[in-house]
This record gives C-alpha cells, structure tokens and sequence, in this order.
C-alpha cells in the first residue's frame, strides 16, 4: 500500500489545474458580486474561494473591467 501511497502524493505534487479560459470572467463576475473570493484571506462568511489556479488571471480580467469603466 506504501506504494500506492508514494504514487498518489507524486501525481498529487506535480498535477496543476488547467484553467480553462471561458471561466475567467465566470468567476470574474461572481467575484465582483460577493458570491466568491479571490483567497482565502479575503473570504468573509458565506463566500466561496475560486480556485488558485484561476486567482491571477480573475484578478487581471477585474482590473481590466474596473480600468474600462473610468
């Protein structure tokens, strides 16, 4: 079973989430509504945490919507 074990931990360490880019403004939205946060550290109760993978290109899609509007 230690095998099993050492194999899981490998994949775990090295698999990275694809970001798929039809999301970004998904979340992008729901950010900016409250529904989610962008971490942890900025949740309040209640929200939800968008994925870390996803965490720098929201933050950049928010910038961009926030910079068009001025």
């Amino acid at each position: 079973m230690s095998n099993a074990k050492a194999v899981y931990d490998y994949v775990k360490g090295k698999w990275t989430m694809k970001v798929q880019e039809f999301m970004i403004p998904i979340y992008g939205y729901l950010v900016s509504a409250g529904k989610y946060a962008l971490t942890k550290k900025d949740r309040k109760e209640g929200q939800k945490v968008i994925p870390v993978a996803y965490v720098e290109a929201v933050a950049e899609w928010i910038a961009k919507r926030v910079e068009e509007e001025q």
